[in-house]
Parts: structure tokens; sequence; C-alpha cells
């Protein structure tokens, strides 16, 4: 009975020196030895998968940390440009006024001429 040996394996079945017991039936080393390698090889893995996941962990802050401080960047950028753009308004106007008095001065002489 296959299944029995491999649960008794998984379960850390009784052992008597070197022979797994089943029940009142002796297991031999040899039987049980390959599920013994596969439940260690099966907690490497586990112990692999949660060395990545930590890694990954790390890797998701740091990149949230980076988003941070572009998303900062950004927000500055975005105040500079309000800053130009309010500059370059306040400059058109400017011109507008400068050249609306210019036309009228033209006019003006023109008048007089």
């Amino acid at each position: 009975n296959m299944q029995a040996i491999i649960e008794a394996a998984a379960d850390g079945a009784e052992t008597q020196g070197t022979t797994h017991t089943l029940g009142t039936a002796a297991v031999p080393p040899e039987v049980v030895a390959p599920y013994e390698i596969q439940v260690a090889s099966l907690k490497s893995i586990l112990a692999q998968a949660e060395v990545a996941g930590a890694l990954a962990a790390s890797a998701l802050a740091a990149a949230y940390q980076g988003f941070g401080q572009q998303s900062l960047l950004i927000d500055q950028l975005e105040a500079k440009s309000e800053v130009l753009n309010s500059k370059l308004a306040a400059s058109q106007t400017e011109k507008a006024e400068g050249t609306v008095a210019l036309h009228g001065a033209q006019a003006e002489a023109a008048a007089h001429a």
C-alpha cells in the first residue's frame, strides 16, 4: 500500500533505529528514503521561494519609493511650468498693450503731421 507509506513518511511516522513502522508492519528505510528526500527537496524549494518572495517585495518597495520620487519631481516640474506659463502670458499681455500704445502713438503722430 504505497499511499499509506507516502502518508506515513509525510506525517513523520515513528522511527525505531533506522526502520520506520507503519501500524505493526516495519517499513524498510530504502522504501521511505526517497520520500524523505522528496520532502527535503520540497522544503528547500519552499525556502528558496520565500527568499525570492522577500527579494521581490524589496524590489517592489524600492520601485515604489523611486516612483514616489519621480512623482515629486513631476509635481515640481509642473509647478515650474505653471510659473513659466504665467510669466509668458504676462509678457504677451505687456506686448499687446505695448502694440496698442504704439499704434495709438503712430495714429496721433499721423494726425499731427
